[in-house]
């Protein structure tokens, strides 16, 4: 027989922390989304971006909206400056374009 027991709160096992309460510390964490680079993000998911709002966009400092703009690159893939700046960051070429965030595009998971 198998009895399953409700609560009326979910805890973090791990932690005592309810789940509300880890949910509003992730978006404390998060920074203040920046206009200009959700619009040049929009851009790049449907392949209207420039070469400079993608560089734009790879300046984000939340790793996994980062990693979703990278993602999105794909949809530009035909374009020769995002061809070139995805191979440099294939290499790691931080000379190249130095204003992007290199610390989360190198991070080993």
């Amino acid at each position: 027989m198998l009895s399953l027991c409700s609560c009326s709160e979910d805890k973090n096992p791990n932690t005592g922390q309810s789940q509300s309460n880890i949910q509003s510390d992730a978006a404390k964490q998060r920074p203040a989304p920046n206009v200009e680079i959700e619009a040049a993000k929009k851009l790049i998911i449907y392949g209207n971006a420039t070469i400079a709002q993608v560089r734009l966009a790879l300046t984000e400092k939340d790793t996994a909206e980062l990693t979703n703009t990278i993602h999105a690159l794909f949809s530009m893939r035909w374009h020769r400056g995002v061809y070139k700046l995805l191979y440099k960051m294939w290499e790691m070429s931080v000379g190249d374009y130095p204003e992007l965030n290199w610390e989360a595009i190198g991070k080993e998971l």
